[in-house]
C-alpha cells in the first residue's frame, strides 16, 4: 500500500496493525521489507533526485521493483520473506524507475498523485499485465 505509505504514514500502522503484526506472517517478512525500501531509497538518492520527489517514488519502486524481480503482480508474504534482495539489480530499479515515474507523471507529478489511489492502481495493472497477459 505505497498510497497511504506515503500520504498518511503517521496512521497507516494503526488502521492496518492487525494485517501488518499478524502472527501468521513469517517474522522475515519485517526484515526484508526494511531493506528493500533502503535500496530504493538509495537508488533514487544516487540519481540525485531532490527529497520531495525521492518522498513521492520511494514507496512506488520498492512496490514495483519487488513485484518484478519476484514475477508477480501480488507476491505472498512468504516469497517476499524468502527474497533475495540481491535480485533488485541497478538494471532492474531503472526500469522499475521509469515505470513508477511515467505514472506519477502522467497523472501530474505532485504530493497529491502519490498520496492518492489512482497511481498504485496503474502500476498494478501494469504489473498484472506483464504477469499475466491481461
Amino acid at each position: 500500500m505505497p498510497d497511504e505509505a506515503r500520504g498518511r504514514p503517521t496512521t497507516v500502522a494503526e488502521k492496518h496493525y492487525k494485517k501488518l503484526f499478524n502472527k501468521a506472517l513469517p517474522e522475515a517478512i519485517y526484515g526484508k521489507a526494511v531493506r528493500i525500501l533502503r535500496i530504493s531509497e538509495s537508488y533514487l538518492d544516487g540519481l540525485g533526485i531532490v527529497r520531495a520527489v525521492r518522498s513521492n517514488l520511494v514507496f512506488y519502486l520498492a512496490m514495483y521493483s519487488t513485484c518484478v524481480a519476484l514475477q508477480s503482480a501480488a507476491p505472498t508474504p512468504t516469497a517476499i520473506a524468502a527474497f533475495d534482495t540481491g535480485l533488485l539489480s541497478e538494471a532492474l530499479l531503472c526500469d522499475a524507475h521509469q515505470a513508477v515515474k511515467s505514472v506519477f507523471e502522467n497523472l501530474g507529478a505532485d504530493d497529491r498523485v502519490a498520496k492518492g489511489t489512482e497511481m498504485v492502481l496503474r502500476l498494478k495493472e501494469q504489473l498484472k499485465s506483464k504477469f499475466f497477459g491481461s
